[in-house]
């Protein structure tokens, strides 16, 4: 960990009493890892957090820290979804409107190996991660049930084409994103 990682970031919430969550990039090491810097989502306030979350789990865990009285007012628990309860607590802290800032420097050394969860049930973790996908997927098609129905049919129509492995899943969130992102100031892209 970075020797100032805990004060930076603290101060940084300190003086910016609107933030929610405050990340950072992270230096990954361990054996035949390149040497670099990890980025997830860029730096800076995170804008549409929920559908940057539909594209993949952005944030760091083990860079963050976050505001108590947010996570008690909106009475958040951690859900079980195997090997990816962090990816689900992100989309529900975005859901309730938290306010993600990344700070854009590596604060914290991160190792990876081939005994880490992540390493060790990566199957388990990545249909974990596309049911919360999908769940963003469902409240973000709902939320625009009314300003653009086509949404809904058009995931019914590709969910069909992924059943006779004309489609992926993967494909599928990635085409939704990029209908959300193109239509940002059209479309609901976040709750509230």
């Amino acid at each position: 960990m970075h020797v100032d990682r805990l004060r930076i970031q603290h101060a940084l919430m300190e003086e910016n009493p609107e933030i929610t969550v405050c990340t950072s990039w992270l230096t990954p090491f361990g054996e035949g890892i390149a040497n670099g810097c990890a980025d997830g989502a860029g730096a800076g306030i995170v804008d549409r957090p929920l559908l940057r979350l539909l594209e993949r789990n952005v944030f760091f865990n083990p860079t963050s820290i976050m505001r108590r009285e947010f996570i008690r007012h909106i009475g958040l628990k951690y859900k079980y979804y195997d090997y990816a309860e962090d990816y689900k607590w992100w989309v529900d802290m975005a859901e309730a409107g938290a306010v993600f800032y990344i700070d854009p420097q590596p604060l914290l050394y991160y190792r990876i190996s081939d005994q880490q969860v992540s390493t060790k049930y990566r199957k388990q973790q990545h249909e974990s991660a596309m049911r919360i996908r999908g769940e963003i997927l469902d409240v973000l098609t709902a939320r625009n049930a009314e300003r653009c129905p086509e949404l809904k049919s058009l995931r019914e129509s590709l969910n069909g084409m992924k059943k006779r492995d004309l489609f992926t899943d993967e494909r599928i969130f990635g085409l939704f994103s990029h209908i959300f992102e193109i239509n940002k100031n059209n479309l609901f892209t976040e709750i509230g």
